[in-house]
């Protein structure tokens, strides 16, 4: 199993063992007894933009025009892409233009995952008209990174298929998502006490502490990930206020006694 490239074993499907054509010979070895000088050499021979990275292929109409990152297009009555699935995955949303038929966006990134990951839907107090769905583990990428519209017709389809048939239903005016772990304001939803932690031995203590300067506060952490008996709440916002009233009050008195702060 740990041929096909996994993570982890849970991530390989047991049937790629039995799908999986093995080439005669040992091809981690030798190729055709020059190794992969011979492709390398054909490379060359031919036509070949080294360094010249692609980052748009339009092909609504032809010729296909191809556009690379220094701003350099290429007209093709062809086009042969030969990206890895990871590259595809990641720049799914801007490398073809048109996007690509859903049904091959499906083939490239198994889009419905991420429904796995809601664990449990909600209803707002005072707000009758929102409903609330939490996404968990590693499914919270894989949902913010869906492009839109099949981010809300994926969310219609699953709305439908669990009250559909116990309510009448409309289709919602609004569907919002949270993009905590892709904004570069957050990278990630919330901290938790995690088993590194009982490894390493970092303690959340350590992070707390201030940092003094000449005998004055210069510098303190009050936020997320701050202390190890409470997460997600309101309180990480209470303690934010109680050390700016302190330093308020610690102002305040130094002003008093005509003190430098």
């Amino acid at each position: 199993m740990s041929e096909h490239g996994g993570a982890t074993w849970n991530e390989v499907s047991a049937k790629a063992v039995r799908f999986y054509d093995h080439c005669p010979g040992d091809p981690l070895i030798n190729w055709k007894e020059r190794t992969y000088a011979t492709v390398l050499e054909y490379i060359l021979m031919n036509i070949t933009k080294f360094n010249t990275k692609v980052t748009e292929i339009k092909y609504e109409e032809t010729p296909v025009k191809v556009i690379t990152a220094n701003g350099e297009e290429y007209l093709a009555d062809h086009v042969i892409a030969t990206p890895s699935l990871g590259v595809l995955q990641k720049n799914i949303d801007t490398l073809f233009n048109p996007q690509l038929p859903e049904k091959k966006l499906n083939a490239i990134k198994p889009q419905k995952r991420w429904l796995l990951g809601i664990s449990s839907g909600i209803r707002v107090e005072h707000k009758p008209k929102l409903l609330l769905f939490w996404v968990t583990g590693p499914y919270i990428k894989e949902m913010e990174t869906l492009p839109e519209e099949i981010f809300q017709e994926q969310v219609k389809e699953f709305v439908k298929r669990f009250f559909g048939k116990a309510y009448n239903l409309t289709d919602p005016k609004i569907i919002k998502r949270s993009l905590w772990n892709t904004n570069e304001n957050f990278l990630g939803v919330y901290s938790f006490y995690g088993l590194q932690t009982d490894v390493s031995g970092p303690h959340t203590e350590d992070f707390v502490d201030p940092i003094m300067k000449f005998d004055k506060l210069v510098l303190q952490f009050a936020g997320e990930a701050t202390t190890s008996h409470y997460g997600i709440s309101l309180r990480h916002t209470i303690k934010i206020i109680k050390m700016t009233n302190k330093l308020l009050i610690k102002l305040k008195n130094l002003i008093e006694k005509n003190c430098i702060f």
